[in-house]
């Protein structure tokens, strides 16, 4: 951790998204980054997060590319490959795959004071976490968020240069360049924009939010050019043991698009007013215990005043019987 002064609201959000544009330089340098601040609009507002890690490693592969199952009397490219002759299939195709863009794989850490995983219905918070992470990558790496609502959400000058002590500080963070002669993790040799640029030079280039993000942009285009088909669908929650870090185990599953979508409809029409809330489903009613207005819930008294008067009718019953 370095400690980096701020004069200005301007200078605090030029170095969040500095961090980020670090991030995705490290990610594409070493298959792997931690902490990467993502921002993006749901339903008008303003939605901000930060993802555990981003890598290149797949955490199922079944789940990402599940089996085929072939007939009897075909034989596999591989088998064909080998039979024929011409080396493993590997081997003949090495050259296209170095050229082919990897997919970046999304994880989180949960860790739990219990050493068990959590329950489907204790997992679901996690599950639209992770798919919200999915749909906000796509979008900033496609360029669909208007960045003129962040700044009017924070009250940000974007044109207002970073002053003079921010770039300082921040341009000799990293004297060394990125080197265009580097390999990526996808085996390409492309020179990417700004290489072989040191920081300082980068930022008086990009001296605003307005620049700077442009900069973040093109660094996300350059991490995700396909957009969503550069995100690789499976995505994974690890659990770890709250007092010893012990790995507990971990959840792997698909993005679901349809699925997020009717859940941030559902709850964004709570959170703009434009419908009552809704208690628990019976099975997450464990929730209850850790809610600070419990006691005053009016579900939860409804529902006690359905138990009550479902009691009185069994009794009623009973006697009548």
């Amino acid at each position: 951790t370095v400690k980096v002064d701020v004069a200005t609201k301007e200078d605090a959000w030029g170095l969040r998204i500095w961090n980020v544009i670090q991030g995705l330089r490290t990610l594409r340098d070493t298959g792997l980054t931690r902490e990467l601040e993502i921002w993006g609009i749901v339903d008008g507002l303003v939605v901000n997060g930060v993802i555990d890690e981003l890598s290149y490693i797949c955490p199922d592969v079944n789940l990402e590319k599940p089996k085929v199952e072939l007939p009897s009397d075909q034989t596999s490219l591989s088998n064909f490959f080998n039979v024929a002759g011409g080396g493993s299939i590997a081997e003949t195709t090495r050259s296209k795959r170095r050229s082919r863009t990897q997919k970046v794989y999304i994880a989180d850490v949960k860790t739990r004071g219990n050493r068990t995983l959590p329950s489907a219905s204790a997992f679901r918070p996690t599950k639209i976490q992770l798919m919200l992470y999915h749909h906000l990558l796509t979008a900033l790496a496609t360029n669909a968020v208007d960045f003129s609502v962040l700044t009017t959400r924070y009250s940000l000058d974007p044109d207002k240069t970073f002053s003079d002590e921010f770039i300082t500080q921040v341009g000799g963070l990293n004297d060394e360049p990125f080197s265009s002669s580097q390999e990526e993790p996808n085996g390409s040799h492309e020179s990417e924009p700004n290489s072989g640029q040191d920081s300082l030079a980068t930022l008086l280039a990009h001296n605003n939010l307005s620049t700077l993000w442009s900069l973040m942009i093109s660094e996300f285009q350059l991490t995700l050019p396909d957009g969503a088909a550069s995100l690789g669908s499976v995505l994974k929650a690890e659990y770890r043991s709250r007092g010893d870090g012990f790995i507990l185990g971990s959840k792997t599953f698909v993005m679901d698009e349809a699925d997020l979508t009717s859940y941030l409809s559902h709850e964004m029409e709570w959170w703009k007013g434009e419908r009552e809330p809704h208690g628990v489903a019976v099975e997450e009613a464990f929730k209850c215990r850790s809610c600070d207005f419990a006691d005053e819930c009016e579900w939860r008294l409804n529902k006690v005043e359905e138990a009550i008067e479902m009691a009185r009718m069994t009794r009623k019953r009973t006697a009548a019987i």
